[in-house]
């Protein structure tokens, strides 16, 4: 049986790779779709991307309703599991992670700033950190405009203060185990999105009695 809700989203999420490989030249209607995206995020930051269902994005919230579900499609399908994210989190994004979020609204909302993206902080290795938290100094060296970087600073460290324990003592990048490639094909968006929903399914106890 197909699941016809992550069969669009699949379809959707591959967008991303046309819009940004297609030549612009030759195929203007890309010149529309990069000039919505492009404003909001490069590439590189777009592609890495790893959203939830249970999570919102602020920061996308006024963009245009098409390529809007197209960012949050293309996230979902790229969507990495909690285990993932901890076992490699120096090569997790820190911009659209489901992971890297602040409580909003009764909701996690995950985080996007243009500044810091660039000035080059990216990913959670991208910063430094002392015991387990932010280098606060390194920041204030690195990220260009300061005109809100009091609260953009606690905001970042808001976010990464349920990994303490995992940021101590962590120095080296290891080899990136979800690596961010832009996604060709719908079946394989598809796929992945089958299975992170199939993941997420709690099975209650008293239905499991009567299918031993």
């Amino acid at each position: 049986m197909v699941d016809i809700n992550s069969m669009f989203k699949a379809l959707k999420a591959v967008w991303i790779y046309r819009i940004f490989t297609c030549n612009t030249t030759l195929y203007t209607w890309t010149q529309l779709a990069n000039h919505f995206i492009g404003k909001f995020a490069n590439i590189s930051t777009v592609i890495k991307f790893s959203l939830d269902s249970r999570t919102i994005f602020p920061a996308i919230e006024n963009m245009h309703p098409f390529y809007k579900e197209v960012l949050l499609s293309y996230g979902y399908a790229r969507g990495a599991s909690y285990e993932i994210f901890c076992n490699n989190i120096l090569n997790q994004p820190l911009w659209g992670n489901c992971f890297v979020s602040v409580n909003h609204k009764k909701k996690k909302s995950t985080l996007l700033l243009r500044n810091w993206i660039r000035s080059g902080e990216n990913n959670i290795g991208d910063l430094k950190f002392i015991n387990g938290e932010v280098d606060e100094d390194h920041i204030y060296s690195i990220v260009q405009y300061q005109t809100n970087i009091h609260a953009e600073i606690l905001l970042v460290k808001k976010a990464l203060a349920p990994y303490k324990r995992l940021l101590v003592g962590l120095t080296n990048v290891n080899e990136l185990v979800n690596p961010s490639v832009m996604m060709k094909k719908s079946t394989d968006a598809y796929f992945r999105l089958v299975n992170i929903k199939c993941s997420s399914i709690i099975i209650d106890k008293t239905y499991v009695s009567y299918c031993v």
